[in-house]
């Protein structure tokens, strides 16, 4: 969240978007770019996650760690 916020976008965490998931972090700057993180614990959780691939026509980058 600090990185984002050091970016200067504004930053909030787990937050629920328009189609109903829930993303861990999502930060929006003054140019209207939003970046989206979702963060794993492990490989296993990132191949076990249901939410896939999110795309949504708004987001500006979709980031996993």
């Amino acid at each position: 969240m600090k990185w984002l916020y050091n970016l200067g976008h504004i930053v909030v965490n787990e937050v629920e978007l328009p189609n109903g998931r829930r993303c861990d972090v999502i930060g929006y700057d003054e140019s209207g770019r939003i970046i989206i993180i979702e963060v794993k614990a492990s490989v296993s959780d990132f191949r076990n996650d249901e939410k896939g691939v999110v795309t949504l026509n708004s987001v500006t980058f979709f980031i996993f760690c």
